[in-house]
């Protein structure tokens, strides 16, 4: 799965809404509700309820909203501790 993926549900949830995680990330909101898309079909669950009146959280996805909290930040701290080995100075 992809990162970006994850980033977008998690954007998405964290605003309650697909146009405003969309806006933030630079995406268009189809390609963020594409994205969501894509995870629901990949796993076969409801993550998000869509209606006229706004999102409503799934329990399946506000079980996996920590295990994908995690994720993204261990993914970004080993981008982190990665880029610092890029700034480090060899030699004696």
């Amino acid at each position: 799965m992809s990162l970006q993926k994850y980033t977008a549900l998690l954007k998405t949830v964290e605003l309650g809404s697909i146009s405003l995680a969309a806006q933030q990330m630079g995406y268009t909101q189809p390609a963020v509700s594409r994205m969501i898309s894509d995870l629901e079909d990949a796993w076969d669950v409801e993550l998000l309820r869509r209606s006229r009146a706004g999102l409503e959280v799934t329990p399946v996805c506000q079980r996996l909203l920590p295990i994908l909290r995690s994720i993204v930040a261990d993914c970004q701290e080993l981008e982190y501790t990665v880029g610092e080995f890029h700034g480090m100075q060899t030699g004696q």
